[in-house]
């Protein structure tokens, strides 16, 4: 799924989803709510699946490499 995709689906769900790339290494989602989101290794965490998976069909069954997430909230 294209982050263009995930803004069509939650502008129906009354969300405004908005996001730009920069030209920086750091992994992490910052919201306009004042919170920041570490990714230790970005968004790439789940192991690689065989064609025709399961995990298609339901995630919580899909594996995931090791990661960490540091969520931060501005004062």
């Amino acid at each position: 799924m294209q982050f263009n995709d995930i803004k069509a689906f939650v502008a129906n769900l009354g969300v405004d989803f908005t996001y730009e790339f920069k030209e920086f290494h750091d992994r992490k989602i910052v919201t306009d709510t004042g919170w920041e989101i570490l990714l230790s290794r970005g968004i790439d965490f789940f192991e690689p699946r065989d064609n025709l998976s399961v995990e298609d069909i339901v995630p919580e069954a899909r594996t995931c490499k090791a990661f960490s997430v540091t969520y931060c909230k501005e004062k």
